[in-house]
């Protein structure tokens, strides 16, 4: 007969053993590629939640016997979800195993899913080829902030990518939606001047010139400026698409005095 010690310690390593199988695989999208991953678990029927990150943007894709069956990454919901995540280039991916029932958004197979993202990146690449003004980087125009919280899904995706280091190329291509429609959802966020193109560009700051790179380091909400041929930092409290100085005045402050 075993003892109440026993008895409570077989308990506590089972639940342990069951803790440590509820996350199943863990990786970064270098070791695995999206396509690859809901290959593997579409191959092994697996059933669970599929946690992606990459940077700020944060994606769930619910699996039931190995097919997709809902998702969701910022506004963007179901297929479009998934057509997102699967044009992620980097970042980071946890699959916890779950038997829970789901309910099902998305009808098409993963492999359907699969091969339409694929699709849409061979249609993309034969797509940029032929426009010129694919190399724009673009950031969120200082004045739209009473516009952003109006825009649809489509547009809040596209806007989600701006942060004035990608080019259009980039965002249209990592939006995952149609080409064609993220295209023209950027010409129109430029229209209505809630996005702008950006580039190196000469400011005033202080009284003195400032060179401002867009592509200088902003991890850590900070950007790098030269002031007469000498680094100096900008601490920002915000997103480095709205970068700010020391004394709070925003980088579309300075461009526009």
């Amino acid at each position: 007969m075993c003892s109440p010690i026993s008895v409570a310690s077989n308990e506590l390593a089972r639940s342990d053993l069951e803790a440590s199988q509820t996350v199943a695989l863990t990786g970064t999208l270098d070791d695995l590629t999206c396509p690859e991953l809901l290959q593997i678990l579409n191959l092994g029927r697996k059933s669970g939640t599929l946690l992606v990150r990459s940077g700020r943007r944060e994606a769930t894709v619910h699996i039931r016997n190995g097919e997709v069956v809902d998702a969701v990454m910022g506004e963007l919901k179901a297929a479009d979800a998934v057509y997102r995540v699967l044009a992620l280039a980097s970042g980071e991916f946890e699959f916890s195993r779950c038997t829970d029932a789901m309910p099902r958004t998305i009808t098409s197979s993963t492999e359907s899913l699969v091969l339409e993202a694929a699709r849409r990146w061979d249609e993309w690449s034969q797509f940029e080829d032929q426009i010129g003004e694919m190399n724009q980087v673009l950031r969120v125009c200082a004045g739209a902030t009473e516009i952003i919280p109006t825009l649809d899904s489509i547009p809040k995706a596209i806007l989600d990518l701006v942060d004035a280091r990608r080019d259009i190329a980039t965002i249209v291509r990592e939006s995952g939606i149609e080409p064609e429609e993220a295209l023209r959802v950027v010409r129109t966020l430029i229209a209505d001047h809630v996005v702008e193109a950006w580039s190196d560009a000469q400011v005033s700051w202080a009284g003195q010139q400032v060179h401002v790179d867009p592509n200088a380091e902003c991890s850590g909400l900070k950007i790098v400026v030269g002031v007469n041929n000498a680094d100096r930092q900008l601490s920002a409290e915000h997103d480095p698409r709205s970068p700010q100085d020391p004394e709070g005045q925003t980088a579309e402050a300075l461009l526009a005095g």
